[in-house]
């Protein structure tokens, strides 16, 4: 696995830590065990102090772990109180814009009956307007082409 971002050394991670995870269950809370130090990394790097636009990409096999660690990070008490918008979506292996902007208002509390009759570009608007001037993170998981 990799954590590779705009303008970072992407070797710099590969293989760096162990695969091993393990889940307890306490009070219906999940704990998720291992990726300390890659956590670390894709938080420093979420909330760094950038204002601009920030890509984060976590890439490995199959298997190993990227859905976690990302899940891990964005459920951080410090990512969660940092981000004044969190949602993420799912892609498909034939990826569908609509189906991921209708997914991201739904998550956003932003979807209505009127929402289904917009043009793409409307929804992208509708998104823009409501993540402008915030602080957002948007988790996309599952993408298996990197032209997405």
């Amino acid at each position: 696995m990799q954590i590779t971002c705009v303008a970072y050394e992407t070797g710099e991670i590969i293989g760096s830590f162990a695969t091993n995870v393990v889940r307890q269950r306490d009070s219906n809370k999940e704990i998720t065990v291992g990726f300390d130090g890659e956590a670390l990394t894709v938080k420093e790097q979420l909330a760094g102090g950038k204002k601009q636009l920030h890509l984060i990409s976590i890439v490995g096999m199959l298997g190993s772990g990227k859905t976690t660690l990302a899940k891990k990070v964005y459920n951080d008490p410090y990512i969660t109180h940092y981000f004044h918008i969190r949602t993420c979506t799912y892609v498909s292996q034939v990826p569908k814009k609509r189906e991921m902007l209708l997914n991201i208002l739904h998550f956003v509390n932003l979807f209505t009956n009127e929402i289904t009759n917009m043009s793409n570009e409307m929804l992208g608007e509708k998104l823009y307007k409501h993540f402008k001037e915030k602080r957002y993170l948007i988790v996309i998981d599952d993408i298996w082409n990197i032209g997405v």
